[in-house]
């Protein structure tokens, strides 16, 4: 028999049974993608003599994934260190810009009198880079790449170099300090995104891309593999896989004691030699013995251990660990819009509602005039929709529509274009006065809109508020739209608005919006708007 420590690295590693032969064991079935064609099957059988690989050669395999971790960290702490030095450079040279009567002294002001340009650059990027570190934001993972977290430490870096101004001015806090933090910490987070999305499209090539032994029964690493959610700037490389499901319980029948478990360790280490792993990504559930020899064995050899949560599994809900008297607890929340993105989105919403209404003043009293002049009937349209945690506000539009057109809903609803009763929209709808029908396809009647959203009923981004009675006909799983404020605009405008005919597709916008909420993806809609509006693009 061959020497596992002589085969190919690329060649399957198989322990054979006595007699040569591996029928009646567990090996899992081959690849099925050409994206895997190179991930090798890990066999679990007897060990024969010499099977088990020479602890002295583990214990160098150890030190080389260890060097190779190392590496791969310090790397990256590097990498985000100097994108978000970057970052500091660029939102100091557009505070010159944006201010050029000011804005040099306005950042000598932070640092020390006389200081060099070179000098205040480097204190700040030291004061930025430290606020970041404190609030976690080098993390492996999506901590990185919280926008919330992002500006929260930029703030308590650059306080470090504002506190002497606040302290003698605390009118600075409004015009100096504000500003700065939201210049600063938005260009660092846009930066730290640009570079993650560059990365995703080098790691394929990435020949220093970590790579994994996935562990599981075959039906579910099968799935893992073909959702692989270590993408982009996380990414692995599956190299093997194994099943010590079956295996493991068939042994405990014919070896006594823990001998399964020893040819576990062994097939586990040679796993790792031949097909060069540094990572094991655990799939399946294991019972706690098993777990722990498993996590030995790959610590012992450098590797890093990664289980997936099972709650990636559960609709909407995601895994976040509590410690309580030093025991990790995994608490399951739905996901939505809390805490700090909460107040992050809000203040959003404030400011940039009541730019628009102060630049769009003109264009909101021009209509007002001609909305009165044109057909009898007030300016606005005020009507009851249902909108955050099911709570009622009367939304608010110029009004498009002949004076007392509700009451004709029901002899219209069948030429509804929609064949679901919880969508109403009529392609001609012959309520619709001349100048209504261009305010309705240019989205201008939706701008007293902007009053709800400083009022606080809704949000500039977020699923489209219904009425009390299509909210009747809803099902459990369509409640979800309620988990954030409605919004001017959303998913669902941006993605073909009336074209989009299914009521369940609308509800699989909304609930990939609210599942995968990001300021960015807000900033993403808003852009997207701008077009669709412009070329009244499914409007009528």
């Amino acid at each position: 028999m061959t020497s596992p420590l002589n085969r190919s690295a690329r060649e399957p590693l198989r322990i054979v049974p006595p007699g040569g032969s591996s029928d009646g064991w567990p090996i899992l079935p081959s690849a099925q993608s050409s994206a895997r064609s190179t991930v090798a099957d890990v066999s679990l059988g007897v060990p024969s003599a010499g099977a088990t690989l020479p602890r002295s050669e583990l214990q160098h395999v150890a030190g080389a994934n260890r060097r190779r971790h190392a590496t791969r960290h310090t790397a990256r702490m590097f990498s985000l260190i100097a994108i978000d030095a970057m970052g500091v450079l660029v939102a100091m040279l557009l505070l010159v810009l944006l201010m050029p009567d000011d804005g040099w002294g306005h950042i000598v002001r932070w640092s020390a009198p006389g200081a060099g340009a070179v000098v205040v650059f480097i204190q700040s990027a030291i004061a930025v880079c430290s606020g970041l570190v404190i609030m976690r934001a080098y993390q492996e993972g999506d901590p990185g790449l919280d926008f919330g977290r992002v500006l929260i430490g930029t703030a308590l870096g650059l306080l470090l170099l504002h506190w002497s101004m606040i302290w003698n001015d605390a009118s600075s806090i409004l015009f100096s300090y504000a500003p700065s933090v939201l210049l600063f910490g938005s260009i660092i987070a846009l930066m730290r995104h640009l570079s993650a999305r560059s990365w995703e499209a080098l790691v394929p090539s990435a020949s220093e891309a970590p790579r994994a032994l996935f562990i599981g029964e075959p039906r579910e690493v099968e799935s893992m593999m073909q959702r692989n959610p270590l993408k982009g700037a996380h990414a692995l490389v599956p190299v093997a896989q194994l099943d010590l499901r079956h295996a493991t319980l068939r042994d405990r029948a014919l070896v006594p004691d823990h001998g399964a478990m020893t040819r576990v360790e062994n097939v586990l280490q040679n796993a790792v030699h031949e097909h060069d792993v540094d990572t094991v990504l655990l799939c399946s559930h294991f019972e706690d013995h098993e777990l722990a020899q498993i996590v030995a064995t790959a610590e012992s050899a450098g590797c890093r251990v990664l289980c997936l949560s099972r709650t990636h599994l559960v609709s909407r809900r995601s895994p976040t660990v509590r410690t309580y008297d030093h025991t990790p607890v995994v608490e399951l929340t739905q996901p939505g819009i809390r805490g700090r993105d909460v107040v992050l989105k809000r203040l959003f919403d404030v400011v940039t509602a009541l730019s628009l209404l102060v630049l769009l003043a003109p264009v909101l009293i021009v209509v007002a005039v001609l909305v009165k002049r044109s057909s009898p009937g007030a300016v606005l349209f005020r009507q009851e929709r249902v909108g955050h945690a099911g709570r009622r506000f009367h939304i608010l539009k110029f009004r498009s529509m002949c004076d007392g057109a509700e009451a004709q809903v029901d002899a219209l609803r069948g030429d509804s274009i929609y064949q679901d009763a919880r969508l109403f929209k009529v392609e001609r709808d012959p309520r619709v006065t001349p100048l209504g029908r261009f305010l309705r396809k240019s989205s201008v009647d939706e701008l007293p809109q902007l009053f709800n959203v400083v009022h606080g009923s809704m949000s500039l981004v977020g699923p489209r508020p219904p009425l009390p009675s299509e909210v009747e006909a809803y099902g459990d799983r369509s409640f979800l739209r309620f988990d954030v404020k409605p919004g001017i605009t959303g998913p669902w405008q941006v993605n073909g608005r009336n074209r989009v005919a299914s009521f369940d597709q609308v509800i699989a916008l909304e609930a990939a919006y609210v599942d995968g909420w990001t300021i960015w993806r807000d900033f993403a809609i808003l852009a997207r708007t701008v077009p669709v509006v412009l070329r009244m693009d499914g409007a009528y």
